[in-house]
Parts: structure tokens; sequence; C-alpha cells
């Protein structure tokens, strides 16, 4: 998996100040937890924590938000989003998050 690079391509993105939203999604965890190895899953999880703690430094170093929906589907996520944003949702998406 490519945590890291995600991680380092997310941190350009944030830096570059080109975007008023960046959304990161780490895959690695349940993609590696679907192989039923728990080690691999364990060391997956390690790495995307270590990977997540540099992002949220690094959004209140530039005096951003950190808005991570919890175990939220993508209906959700892209409602909280266009909030965000300061946009209305469409009434078919589900309501925000925040």
């Amino acid at each position: 998996m490519q945590a890291s690079e995600i991680c380092e391509a997310s941190k350009e993105a944030l830096k570059s100040g080109k975007f008023n939203m960046v959304r990161i999604n780490f895959a690695n965890p349940d993609m590696v937890g679907h192989t039923g190895d728990l080690k691999a899953t364990i060391r997956a999880c390690e790495v995307v924590d270590t990977c997540v703690k540099e992002l949220v430094d690094m959004v209140n170093s530039l005096n951003g938000r950190d808005d991570m929906p919890p175990n939220a589907g993508l209906a959700n996520i892209t409602g909280t989003a266009l909030s965000l944003l300061g946009f209305e949702p469409p009434s078919l998406y589900e309501a925000a998050l925040i």
C-alpha cells in the first residue's frame, strides 16, 4: 500500500494553498484487514496513524481545520464537504455531519 506516498502528496497539496479542501483516503487498514493477516493489519494501522498525525499537525500549523467524520459513508462526506465550502447540498444527499 502507499500510505507514505499519499501522506507526502497530501502535505504538498496542503502546503500549496491551491485548495479550499483536501480529501484524503487511506485504504491500507481496510484492504490489508481483508487478507486476514492480523500482524500486517496492525502494521497498516500504525503506518496510517502516523500519517494522520503528520497531516493533522500540518493542518493545525496552517491554521486549517481537520474535519474527520467518523465512519461516514460517501454521501455523508460529500454533503459535509459541500456545507463546509458554503454550498447547500442537494436534498438527495444525506445530512451534513457537522
